[in-house]
């Protein structure tokens, strides 16, 4: 107890250091969003079309296992949870007309192998709302 009434102010400065260590320790992106900026992923589009996803640090390829399209988009991260995606490239003639068209997507609920996610998607022809889940092949 000597030690304690000899050096309050260091042990309150010790806490304060832990409680601020800690803080920013647990506000490491505790929902599970930094996981899936990258890594290999799939979805069902809304004519139960299955979507791979590859996803790398700025880019984004998404093949359409039924049809062959390919469509490559720029991927910039807006926050931990939210990303906006910009066509860039695609083999379809029909998807290009889309090139240059952002959507913003939010990731909601996340787990190990999957998170759901919700997006305004805009392409050439009209914009739509969105809701789905995006499951995880390999990190």
């Amino acid at each position: 107890m000597e030690f304690l009434s000899k050096y309050p102010k260091y042990i309150f400065l010790f806490l304060i250091v832990c409680f601020l260590q800690f803080k920013s320790t647990a506000q490491v992106d505790s929902s599970g969003c930094s996981r899936m900026k990258r890594g290999l992923f799939n979805f069902s589009n809304n004519v139960s079309q299955t979507i791979v996803v590859q996803r790398k640090k700025k880019q984004q390829i998404e093949t359409n296992r039924s049809t062959g399209v390919v469509t490559t988009f720029k991927i910039t991260w807006l926050s931990a949870c939210s990303y906006q995606l910009k066509q860039a490239w695609s083999n379809s003639k029909a998807q290009r007309k889309s090139n240059g068209v952002s959507t913003v997507v939010v990731i909601g609920k996340t787990g190990p192998l999957f998170y759901e996610y919700s997006c305004v998607c805009n392409n050439a022809a009209d914009i739509e709302k969105s809701k789905g889940v995006m499951f995880v092949i390999k990190k």
